[in-house]
């Protein structure tokens, strides 16, 4: 997941150079969005016909993830 998230993050970058997004506070929902899209798009290309529904019912809503509550 760490090659892919650098991978996307460079691509988002390029496509967006007057933003630092090594600096969260340049992050808006488009870009997450994006990133999302682009983690998932990956794993189904990796998966090759065995894509399984793992984590698609997380919120990907700001702010839904706290650290330490169940959900």
């Amino acid at each position: 997941m760490t090659t892919w998230a650098n991978r996307f993050i460079a691509e988002l970058q390029a496509r967006n150079p007057k933003l630092d997004l090594a600096d969260p506070y340049h992050w808006n929902q488009q870009l997450e969005d994006a990133f999302v899209a682009r983690v998932c798009d990956e794993r189904k290309r990796v998966k090759s016909g065995s894509y399984d529904t793992y984590a698609l019912d997380l919120s990907r809503a700001r702010g839904s993830f706290v650290v330490g509550r169940e959900s």
